[in-house]
């Protein structure tokens, strides 16, 4: 146990782990700024309920402020890539997301959301800021790369500065005693993984694991946060664009290149692209880089006409440089009924209710609420304020659209949207009084947004015509 007076290093390590100031630490824990300093540069020694109340608004046991954790510099791992462009967002769930990993009864933690979401991004932010929090550093490791689970514990070993033969054995060898964050990055298409996380999390007191994933691990004790889209503008309004999350995205990325100026006349047309897209942030990314040699207004018209996005930078996996190699990541691991499934939901607009997506899809209503369960699972549908209420992200229905017109059936299943929408639509309404008043009122302005789209498809689009978009 160290002396009371050094309490400083590891109190300034904590307060910084959490992105917290002098003042908002002094604030939770009902202390002066200057207590606060004196404590952090050891000028005073801490009372027993003063250190009490730091280590609760720090979220830490009070033993862990004065702990003995120095380590030789050399020994400690710092294996996290460097970002090349600036964290725009979410700054609550990077504040919220750290102090989870930094609680003691946090021993795994799951980041999950849909495809193209910027769950590898804020996985990334959240190891940078942490590595003065955990004793024995950080290391990010990309499962991206991997095709089996069974290779696994070399590529952690390998980041873990581990130069055995034996990878399972060097890793526990190398976690031995040792207090570490480890981040595990894109965790869905490797089955079983979830066995070998738990074996070195039981083995390990030490160790925190961060993982990413369109789906849980579905491990024992994992905590799971769902990362949403960023929030789009409320309105036009040069006032109400600037300060949304999503139009700073996508003003940042587009000034990295083209001569892009926000003003007057590009808000309403940059905030009409983060609501065409639904505030996904890669969908933002790559509209962004199409300013290289288009301009908003075509930007705004192919989006509305569900145009994919494609074109993203070269270094980046092949996954990501477009929205459809984004979708097909996840699509492709789902079973043949699900998958040819959700591609025949990309006739939909809005939203619409399993009952018309059985009928729609020609699968009985039992079948398509498993299969929305599925979807729902693994972030490919939105959540919804009701089970059997259905909705799209707009970029992932245009990726579907794309795949349902390659297999030549989208003629197909607009012909049988137009038949439920044009031709049963006084049933569908009968059926949407089964829900209270507010999911209602969603259920019937998506029945009129389905009725006008099939309406449109069918009068001036013939309905076996090639072409994917809408």
């Amino acid at each position: 146990m160290r002396p009371l007076a050094d309490i400083a290093t590891p109190l300034r390590r904590h307060r910084l782990a959490l992105g917290l100031t002098q003042q908002q630490l002094a604030e939770a824990a009902g202390l002066s700024i200057r207590g606060l300093s004196d404590l952090e540069y050891g000028r005073r020694n801490p009372r027993t309920g003063t250190a009490d109340r730091l280590a609760q608004a720090l979220r830490v046991e009070p033993w862990a402020l004065f702990w003995d954790d120095a380590r030789p510099v050399g020994s400690r791992i710092v294996e996290v890539p460097a970002g090349l462009n600036r964290f725009i967002g979410r700054r609550e769930e990077l504040r919220r997301i750290r102090g989870e990993l930094t609680h003691p009864q946090t021993r795994l933690l799951t980041l999950v959301g849909a495809p193209g979401v910027g769950k590898t991004r804020l996985a990334r932010e959240v190891a940078e800021s942490l590595v003065p929090a955990f004793l024995d550093g950080v290391a990010f490791v990309r499962l991206c790369v991997l095709d089996s689970t069974r290779d696994v514990p070399a590529l952690v070993a390998r980041a873990l500065h581990c130069e055995g033969a034996e990878a399972q054995a060097d890793i526990y060898a190398a976690l031995q005693e040792r207090r570490l964050l480890l981040v595990l990055d894109n965790t869905e298409h490797l089955p079983g993984l979830c066995d070998l996380v738990v074996d070195w999390l039981e083995a390990h007191s030490g160790l925190t694991i961060l993982a990413t994933g369109r789906q849980p691990l579905d491990a024992s004790g994992e905590h799971v946060r769902e990362i949403r889209p960023l929030p789009i503008p409320i309105s036009e309004a040069m006032q109400d664009v600037t300060p949304a999350a999503s139009a700073q995205l996508f003003v940042v990325r587009a000034r990295q290149c083209s001569p892009f100026v926000q003003n007057e006349y590009s808000a309403p047309l940059v905030a009409r692209i983060c609501g065409l897209v639904d505030g996904l942030p890669l969908a933002l990314e790559l509209a962004a880089g199409r300013l290289r040699d288009t301009s908003l207004d075509e930007i705004v018209a192919d989006l509305q006409r569900s145009v994919p996005l494609a074109g993203g930078p070269a270094d980046r996996p092949q996954r990501l440089r477009s929205i459809s190699a984004a979708v097909d990541w996840s699509v492709d691991r789902l079973e043949a009924p699900v998958r040819d499934f959700v591609a025949r939901l990309a006739v939909f607009v809005g939203l619409y209710t399993v009952d018309a997506a059985a009928a729609v899809t020609g699968v009985d209503v039992e079948q398509a609420a498993r299969f929305v369960t599925e979807l729902r699972t693994r972030h490919l549908l939105l959540p919804t304020p009701h089970s059997e209420v259905i909705m799209m992200v707009a970029a992932i229905r245009a990726a579907m659209l794309e795949r349902l017109a390659v297999t030549d059936q989208l003629g197909t299943y607009r012909d049988a949207h137009a038949r439920h929408y044009l031709m049963d639509c006084d049933c569908e309404r009968a059926r949407s009084l089964r829900f209270e008043e507010s999911v209602r009122t969603l259920v019937e302005r998506g029945i009129a947004d389905n009725v006008r789209h099939a309406t449109a498809i069918n009068v001036y689009v013939p309905a076996h015509a090639e072409g994917a978009y809408a």
